[in-house]
């Protein structure tokens, strides 16, 4: 089975509810999920996880994993902070659609 498409499809949801700074909470818990997906691989599968089968993917993973937990909800007050944090994290996650395509 070609799980390529099924890691781009997580990472997608991750980068469409992050377009919306009303959807910070739902795109945070979609980056999550994808996280441990490229951690752990697909449900019953025994194939080799993206993490564990490239150097890079597994340097932006950890990336991204510390930086989940800090990123913060917009508001008034913090929606500047928000936006540039999303932007860094819409980033990587790009990077990662790009290296998950090409393995």
């Amino acid at each position: 089975m070609d799980t390529k498409p099924y890691y781009a499809r997580l990472l997608d949801e991750v980068l469409v509810a992050g377009e919306t700074p009303e959807l910070a909470y739902q795109a945070r818990a979609r980056l999550r999920r994808a996280i441990l997906a490229l951690k752990r691989g697909p449900n019953g599968e025994l194939s080799t996880p993206p993490i564990g089968a490239s150097p890079a993917i597994a340097r932006i993973t950890r990336s991204l994993e510390d930086r989940v937990l800090r990123l913060c909800q917009p508001s008034e007050a913090l929606d500047m902070r928000w936006r540039e944090a999303w932007a860094t994290v819409a980033a990587d996650v790009r990077k990662l659609q790009r290296l998950i395509a090409e393995a």
